[in-house]
């Protein structure tokens, strides 16, 4: 995945909620873009359960999946 890949999905409007894969099998759901921030080198996704911001590279992302709306 690209930075560009990222900063598509974040810029759609309407917004549609996606997860985010990573190497390790762990997935990230993305609800609302203002929970993602976007680096030059890598972005961090904001974790409300724990009131954090988790950082990841770019080459980390195995998969953006679109989640389905209600």
């Amino acid at each position: 995945m690209t930075r560009e890949d990222l900063e598509q999905l974040l810029m759609r409007r309407p917004f549609h909620p996606f997860k985010v894969t990573l190497t390790t099998g762990e997935t990230y759901e993305v609800i609302a873009p203002g929970r993602v921030a976007v680096a030059p080198n890598y972005f961090a996704i904001g974790i409300e359960e724990e009131g954090v911001f988790k950082r990841f590279g770019f080459s980390t992302v195995t998969r953006l999946e679109e989640m389905a709306t209600t």
